[in-house]
């Protein structure tokens, strides 16, 4: 995918008092097309940002084999990467890599080579694989400092994150923010209206699994919480919306099991995940780890109450019993009982999904996060 140019649209409020030249910045990013959260952060900014922005693609694209072209990969990106910035001569350059060795491994090399060509840089961690983060403490930490530390900002989705950077050793500027709900959303919701969401006392319960279908997702500890739930009230039902290496084993279980209610959507997008969110009861995602889920963002959008791991940066913002329920571990008694508070409780439902319609709508929307962003652009990138 060749890199995009969004050419600036006016700063507006997002500069800083005196600014009138905003900086140029090249975002490297996965490929747009794919799917996963950096590609739909990436897709929000592209609609929002207000400065003059260029869109860099790294990493392997959707219809190429990982094992045969990754090296060959590698060296073609820093190769078109060193031409990019020759020519754009860019102020700042963010990448956007995950905190897992092949992302890291990637970004620290585009770092090295913006840092050479003159430019600034800025780094966003999205995802964060503990189990990575203690193979550097134990032994990586001088390399993974010493090429980091290079960054004139870091950006991380969790106040627990920015702690672990400063444990490491990092004393760059670190700056905690969120990641973004697109406003296709939002107009979606206009056309549909929020109130358009199940609110009739007698319909059935439906819970909603919207992620990659892998073990750390916590797929198998949502379908022993809904099993749970089955064997009280026949009026739940669960819908499993995703893809990924666990979703055949999951079939397979569902149907030995005899686990009644089940429905395997799919990949959803657009306005095919706007309806199941519409038609859900609660959103649940008892994720082993994450950075700040994007889905659990939307859910919110769409006024559905959620249910979680206490987990990444949902430990910032999230309001125990306000937004929905955080289980401090992802064990399906304990998941059951708290997806069982909403089932019981309607009135408190209704409460939550009007509350988290519009803290997301204030807060995690993609404008919203761009202007905090271009802010941040500004700081990093416009100084001397």
């Amino acid at each position: 995918m060749p890199s995009q140019t969004i050419p600036g649209r006016g700063v507006g409020p997002s500069g800083p008092p005196g600014s009138d030249c905003p900086p140029k910045v090249l975002i490297c990013s996965v490929d747009l097309e794919g799917h996963g959260g950096v590609a739909e952060y990436c897709l929000a900014l592209r609609e929002s940002l207000a400065v003059p922005a260029e869109f860099f693609t790294v990493g392997r694209r959707p219809h190429q084999q990982e094992r045969l072209l990754a090296p060959l990969r590698a060296l073609w990106d820093a190769f078109r990467f060193v031409r990019v910035l020759t020519r754009g001569k860019f102020d700042l350059v963010h990448l956007n890599p995950s905190l897992n060795f092949k992302a890291v491994a990637r970004d620290a090399l585009l770092l090295v080579i913006a840092k050479a060509a003159g430019a600034r840089v800025l780094v966003f961690f999205h995802g964060w694989d503990a189990s990575f983060r203690q193979l550097i403490t134990r032994r990586f930490r001088r390399i993974f400092c010493a090429l980091f530390s290079r960054a004139d900002g870091i950006v991380v989705l969790s106040s627990e994150f920015k702690a672990d950077l400063r444990a490491l050793g990092l004393q760059n500027p670190v700056y905690v923010e969120t990641t973004a709900v697109r406003n296709e959303v939002f107009h979606f919701l206009a056309q549909c209206g929020i109130e358009s969401r199940e609110t009739n006392e007698d319909a059935g319960f439906e819970i909603l699994f919207l992620s990659r279908v892998e073990r750390y997702k916590g797929i198998r500890e949502t379908v022993e919480a809904y099993r749970l739930l089955r064997s009280r009230s026949d009026r739940v039902r669960l819908t499993i919306a995703g893809v990924g290496q666990d979703l055949e084993g999951i079939k397979r279980y569902v149907r030995e099991q005899g686990i009644e209610g089940v429905t395997f959507a799919g990949h959803l997008v657009g306005e095919s995940k706007g309806r199941a969110f519409l038609q859900s009861s609660v959103y649940v995602l008892p994720s082993y780890s994450e950075g700040m889920p994007i889905s659990v963002l939307e859910a919110m959008a769409y006024g559905v109450p959620v249910v979680a791991n206490r987990t990444g940066g949902l430990r910032d913002f999230f309001e125990h019993g306000k937004m929905g329920f955080l289980a401090d571990r992802p064990e399906p008694e304990l998941l059951s009982d708290l997806i069982g508070n909403l089932l019981q409780d309607r009135e408190l439902a209704r409460r939550i999904s009007a509350y988290n319609h519009q803290y997301a709508k204030t807060r995690f929307a993609a404008s919203t996060v761009a202007r905090r962003l271009e802010q941040i652009y500004y700081e990093v990138g416009c100084q001397q």
